[in-house]
């Protein structure tokens, strides 16, 4: 299991946004954190951000094995595995939120007949226990021609936000997968599958920057929530 962690400031809860935001340019950013931790994230996993605060890459440079498998032989504790990455933001100025609005997802994947794979992917902003869903990656055997590649893209389908509040200008970003891999009922005692050989799975998020709306504010025990 892979953990480096750091201390992290806590924000305020997270507010949901119900009404259309218009996207706006990230203001100027750096990134004071990024941790791993999970049996799923390899020793030399890696993740950035792109200079326009726009996208989140996640590399995970796994060479010497799958990130999950299933078969004969192989310990169940291969079939399913967690990795969760935690980013920490600060940019200049408040009045800024920022949402996980799409996450594409791309790798390759080796399934005999009866075996299924699943990616669940989720995101939490620090300060809540909600989370944003992203609709699962799910594969069926038998892949065509032994391994195939995909390349897939799913949108947020819960809306959530960042705190939007003129006082915080950082935000703390969790991004949770799980991999599994598994027999289907009335799979051949044989069955074997892999999901995420030879380094070839990739993670890219998609983020939307937006501004509070001073218009539309909630007093919460003395605290203004602005959306």
């Amino acid at each position: 299991m892979i953990s480096r962690a750091f201390t992290l400031i806590a924000l305020l809860p997270l507010l949901q946004l119900t009404t259309a935001q218009e996207p706006v340019p990230a203001p100027p950013f750096s990134v004071t954190r990024i941790s791993y931790f999970g049996p799923g994230c390899p020793s030399n996993i890696g993740a950035s951000i792109s200079s326009d605060g726009e996208e989140i890459q996640v590399h995970y440079n796994n060479a010497d094995r799958a990130l999950v498998s299933f078969g004969q032989g192989i310990e169940s504790s291969e079939n399913s595995k967690m990795c969760r990455m935690t980013m920490e933001m600060e940019y200049d100025g408040g009045n800024y939120t920022v949402q996980v609005a799409r996450v594409e997802a791309q790798g390759a994947v080796k399934l005999e007949d009866g075996v299924s794979a699943t990616v669940e992917m989720g995101a939490v902003w620090d300060g809540s226990t909600r989370e944003d869903k992203f609709e699962p990656l799910v594969f069926n055997g038998p892949t065509v021609d032994g391994s195939q590649r995909f390349r897939l893209s799913r949108s947020n389908t819960t809306d959530l936000f960042a705190p939007c509040q003129y006082f915080v200008r950082s935000a703390i970003l969790s991004l949770r997968t799980i991999f599994t891999i598994s027999a289907d009922d009335g799979a051949p005692e044989t069955a074997a599958g892999t999901l995420g050989e030879d380094s070839t799975f990739r993670q890219t998020y998609r983020l939307m920057w937006t501004r509070c709306r001073t218009s539309n504010c909630v007093d919460r025990d003395g605290v203004k929530f602005c959306r």
